[in-house]
């Protein structure tokens, strides 16, 4: 079994956002319709990948669909936007994390999707009736991690964790599906922005354990995501262990 890193975040990402985009098309009725992406700051990256997919889907063409960006430097900024005179939005895509999501969703007047939101809070349909995730939750993610290593009759894994809060609701639920499959966490480890020099003393902390397959949960927007995958690559870890991350 071979697991390759981020395959599975990847595959169930695209499919959603693929899903969404299909459910966006059938949503807007006519032609002209605008779908606003809700750019704040470190969302962007992810917000013009989501837009190209939106953009370039012939379904959404063939309606006519569009893509705007509404940008601002503080969430105040953007509900400014949402609401001048000129804004023609038909649906609300970000603005790339729970706590935004949480904070701007009771505003906006129309279809919200988000794709980093893994709160549990969200499906709350009554505080916030316009809301639809995107990703998994967190709960999801975590379980789901825990679920396709039991599948494959792995009973020992580690995970390593971003020490954000999305990372850390990912790495509660990859405990708690752990121990309901009569499954062991040897090493529980946690990546520090402000420690990136210990990355090579947690690597070589996973290499020494007996555990062959790890869970990394980390936010879609940590910097330490990508070193840690190069210093895997380099040591030749991801060559003999079976890594999963979760959907950021």
């Amino acid at each position: 079994m071979r697991v390759s890193t981020s395959a599975w975040a990847i595959a169930i990402c695209c499919i959603a956002a693929f899903t969404t985009t299909a459910v966006s098309g059938a949503f807007l009725t006519g032609t002209n319709g605008m779908i606003c992406l809700l750019d704040y700051q470190i969302g962007s990256l992810t917000l013009n990948l989501y837009s190209s997919m939106v953009a370039n889907h012939d379904l959404a063409r063939s309606r006519g669909i569009g893509i705007k960006v509404v940008s601002g430097a503080t969430m105040q900024d953007i509900l400014r936007r949402v609401f001048s005179v000129d804004n023609d939005c038909d649906m609300f895509v970000g603005p790339g994390s729970s706590g935004r999501s949480m904070a701007i969703n009771p505003a906006l007047p129309a279809l919200h999707l988000e794709f980093a939101a893994g709160a549990m809070d969200l499906a709350n349909k009554a505080a916030f009736p316009y809301f639809s995730r995107i990703n998994p939750s967190a709960q999801d993610q975590g379980f789901g991690m825990a679920d396709v290593a039991h599948h494959f009759g792995v009973t020992t894994m580690n995970v390593l964790s971003a020490q954000d809060a999305f990372a850390a609701s990912i790495t509660a639920s990859v405990g708690i599906r752990a121990k309901q499959n009569n499954q062991t966490i040897d090493e529980l480890l946690y990546m520090s922005e402000s420690a990136p020099e210990e990355l090579p003393n947690i690597i070589a902390r996973l290499e020494r354990s007996p555990a062959r397959y790890l869970a990394i949960s980390t936010s879609p927007t940590s910097p330490l995501f990508q070193r840690v995958l190069q210093l895997m690559a380099d040591s030749r870890y991801l060559e003999t262990h079976e890594v999963i991350t979760s959907t950021g």
